[in-house]
């Protein structure tokens, strides 16, 4: 995992991570890729001009690689 996406969810739930059960901790995981991805995706718009590469940033930073498309 992560250790930024670790970190948010540790101070989200205001628990240790150690603490943090295996349900509620995959759940919160899982949610915290989604939020990333629509974030790096908002930041990918072509509309947003210079700062097309941000999604990237953003998911490198979070350790969320970007989405597969079947194509």
């Amino acid at each position: 995992m992560n250790p930024e996406i670790a970190r948010l969810i540790a101070e989200a739930n205001g628990t240790p991570v150690e603490l943090i059960n295996r349900t509620n901790w995959i759940f919160a995981e899982r949610l915290a890729e989604l939020i990333v991805r629509e974030c790096a995706k908002i930041a990918d718009n072509p509309s947003q001009g210079a700062f097309t590469s941000i999604g990237n940033d953003i998911r490198k930073h979070f350790g969320v690689a970007p989405e597969q498309h079947n194509t």
